[in-house]
């Protein structure tokens, strides 16, 4: 195919291919109406892909642009395109689906869905390659050399181990393995369980879509993901048989190569698609034998469900009620405390005054019997006897005799 320039083309000159219009899956509702709005505001700014065919011009590129364009003639008398040179529809499908699959991001099943459906016609132009001239196969289309098998591989960037896994999962799978594949499970599981007879193909499906789990005690854990298993404490890992191979020297797990470079190659690729899938369920299996799953809770039925939301609401209620309560109890202590303190300072005040008062009147003094009399037959006023009492309380009894008599004897003078 050559490039041409582009061109600004009437409108009403392009007569769509309705093979091609069926080829490709049609935009959503949403992002049909954002494609809408962008090209009703801002005009169709991404050119159409054109070529001439059977002496119309048809659509490569842009089916969902012209549909809008067309719907308002009026505003796109012209649209700017592209021209492309094709030979046959199959050339034509060839580089929407190139386009198509450097445009959107798809998964690997997806790409090689899309890509299968060139299949026929690629089959077809090999056939006829073969009846061909070499000058005629010089001037065919570059797309139809090479194994059909080849082609599909190199149109879904994919190695033509997973274009066969995809077709045999397309014709023996049940249709809910084939909705699962590179989804739920890995198109190599999916290819495992296709070749399974139909009726054993939805249990097997269903174990491999069952979440790993792990069993407990940490002696007897237990995994399984695709071909990662964890048994016992012993990882085991189940390869396909593809790279289960050994040399002389004894090397396990080779994969033999021969003398052709593109088969080699092919067989390389296969081998990366393949342990990348089970590094993903390596790091699975880390991640659930290292995090335990929590116990599981017996359901409840609907009434044990009702008493418990019950006892809910009560435990709530009671909880409510005791703060009350509580809030109610230290506003009374703390009242009952400000009576008495009140109480207890009033009689501090009247026990103060009493005191206050009977310090007041002077103490009599208090001598030992044999000296009180004698103090007191000595007509002594009671302040005397308080002064003698003061002077002669720390001494001895002898010495307190002595001052005594002394004093006696001078107030008798």
């Amino acid at each position: 195919m050559k490039t041409v320039e582009i061109k600004q083309v009437n409108i009403k000159d392009i007569k769509p291919e309705p093979e091609l219009e069926k080829f490709l899956p049609k935009l959503d509702e949403v992002a049909t109406e954002k494609l809408k709005t962008d090209i009703l505001e801002n005009g169709i700014r991404e050119p159409l892909v054109l070529a001439e065919y059977n002496g119309k011009i048809i659509i490569l590129d842009g089916h969902n642009r012209f549909g809008i364009a067309s719907s308002k003639p009026s505003k796109f008398p012209v649209v700017p395109a592209e021209f492309r040179i094709i030979n046959d529809l199959t050339d034509a499908k060839v580089f929407m689906l190139n386009n198509q699959l450097g445009k959107r991001n798809l998964s690997t099943m997806e790409r090689v869905i899309m890509v299968l459906q060139l299949e026929p016609e690629l089959t077809a132009a090999a056939k006829a390659r073969k009846k061909m001239t070499k000058e005629e196969k010089e001037q065919n289309s570059e797309q139809s050399k090479g194994r059909v098998i080849e082609q599909l591989a190199k149109l879904a960037d994919k190695s033509r181990d997973t274009i066969t896994k995809v077709k045999a999962i397309l014709r023996d799978a049940i249709p809910a393995v084939v909705a699962a594949a590179d989804k739920d499970i890995s198109i190599d599981i999916a290819h495992k369980i296709s070749e399974l007879p139909a009726e054993q193909q939805e249990a097997a499906l269903a174990d491999a879509t069952r979440k790993p789990t792990i069993e407990r005690p940490e002696s007897n854990r237990r995994f399984t993901c695709g071909a990662v298993e964890i048994e016992e404490n012993t990882l085991i890992i189940d390869l396909a048989d593809e790279f289960i191979g050994r040399t002389e020297t004894g090397v396990d797990g080779c994969i033999v190569l021969g003398g052709d470079e593109k088969e080699n190659i092919e067989k390389i690729k296969a081998a990366a698609e393949y342990f990348t899938e089970l590094a993903t369920q390596l790091k699975q299996a880390a991640k659930i034998y290292k995090t335990p799953p929590p116990p599981k809770t017996p359901k409840a039925d609907k009434a044990e469900k009702q008493a418990i939301k019950e006892a809910k609401i009560k435990e709530k209620a009671d909880a409510k009620a005791k703060k009350i309560a509580d809030k109610a109890k230290e506003k009374a202590d703390k009242k009952a405390k400000a009576k008495t303190t009140t109480k207890k300072s009033k009689t501090t005040k009247t026990s103060k005054a009493k005191k206050t008062k009977e310090t007041a009147a002077p103490a009599e003094p208090t001598f030992n019997t044999t000296l009180g009399e004698a103090i007191k037959s000595a007509h002594l006023t009671a302040a005397e006897q308080k002064s003698l009492a003061d002077s002669t309380a720390k001494m001895s009894p002898t010495k307190q005799e002595t001052v005594i008599a002394e004093a006696i004897e001078k107030q008798s003078k």
